[in-house]
């Protein structure tokens, strides 16, 4: 009885060891970067319309999505609208296919043998990457092992007396070596202690991973919320009485943010998310396309940003704004407005030049 129950014991701390690995490593990738598919099912979910300015990619009519897109509007009532609350309840599905994987095999297997196989399917960096994505994926893995839950427990109570495999000759006699029935072995302690070294290296490898989690372009985003809040204080500052003057001064003064790419959604999405962050109105974000043709065409607006990635150059717009005052006389300078780079943003491999038009000095 002694025993029984220090089974149960050992059981349930082994079980709650391995959840508590697995939050701790869904804590390292639930603030990574948005995917296209998860802006797709953000944008989706609710409708919001991107006026041609991302593409978005609308979710299958499948059954399993179903389910998930309802029950994640429950689960939002009580937890919030934002994108943390989306992938929490995408982690939660993990969880219980580690709940359901791990009374699957505790009774097939010794305690070392389930924690190693487990840590091996879910712990590793594929798993926790889609147990952290705002995305059906969990939800259908999820209905599978309740599935296939159920078949065996089926088999256990009903089949196991009418299917019989004792006739089969297996070429290695598997349950001598991971059984927990099994008297010990020489091939049973290999087998434990490289299973137990490969799962130590998949969450060691998956933690890594982790922090390694790309969020430049958030951070190229909140710079340009922050850096351009006084300016907006600023030009709304008078005219106090007139709240709709006061409105559409502090609109006109928002920047535009040329992306030098074409469409995105996950950017696009980013924006709606920092915006969100800092309670502020979302910039109105312009591409690739809509920079080319305000270049050729000279109808710059009167202050932008211009974000590129890794190695991308902005040469033609230098170009332009040197070409521009250039082919000015100094006499014309001083009285003429001109673009100015204003600020510049570098972080990690995504920088940011802020240009406005200024007047000349005498």
């Amino acid at each position: 009885m002694e025993q029984k129950s220090h089974f149960k014991i050992s059981h349930f701390l082994s079980l709650a060891g391995l959840l508590l690995i697995y939050f701790l490593l869904c804590s390292q990738f639930i603030l990574k970067q948005v995917s296209n598919t998860e802006a797709a099912n953000y944008l989706g979910f609710f409708q919001v319309p991107t006026s041609g300015q991302a593409l978005v990619r609308p979710h299958h009519n499948f059954f399993p999505q179903n389910i998930y897109f309802s029950s994640l509007s429950f689960w939002t009532q009580i937890f919030g609208n934002t994108l943390t609350s989306f992938r929490s309840f995408s982690i939660l599905c993990g969880a219980f296919i580690i709940f359901i994987l791990f009374f699957i095999f505790k009774n097939k297997l010794d305690t070392k043998n389930t924690l190693s196989i487990i840590s091996i399917s879910t712990l590793n960096p594929i798993f926790i990457s889609f147990a952290t994505d705002f995305d059906s994926v969990m939800a259908l893995l999820l209905g599978m092992s309740i599935i296939y839950s159920i078949i065996l427990l089926l088999y256990q109570l009903k089949l196991k007396e009418l299917i019989s495999f004792r006739h089969r000759r297996h070429l290695i006699n598997w349950r001598s070596v991971i059984l927990e029935s099994a008297p010990p072995s020489r091939a049973k302690t290999f087998f434990t202690l490289i299973s137990s070294i490969f799962a130590i290296i998949i969450v060691i490898s998956t933690l890594l991973v982790g922090l390694k989690q790309d969020v430049s372009i958030r951070k190229i985003f909140t710079a340009i919320y922050q850096s351009d809040r006084s300016e907006q204080i600023e030009v709304s500052k008078p005219n106090q009485a007139n709240q709709s003057n006061q409105a559409n001064q502090s609109e006109k003064s928002t920047p535009t943010v040329y992306i030098t790419q074409t469409p995105s959604a996950s950017i696009y999405v980013e924006n709606l998310l920092v915006a969100k962050e800092l309670n502020q109105t979302p910039i109105i974000l312009s591409w690739q396309d809509a920079l080319d043709r305000s270049i050729s065409t000279k109808t710059l607006p009167v202050k932008f940003w211009i974000v590129s990635f890794k190695d991308q150059q902005i040469d033609d717009v230098q170009k332009f704004l040197s070409n521009q005052n250039s082919s000015k006389t100094e006499s014309v300078k001083k009285d003429s407005a001109f673009y100015q780079e204003i600020e510049s943003l570098k972080i990690d491999d995504i920088s940011a030049k802020y240009f406005k038009i200024t007047k000349g000095v005498k």
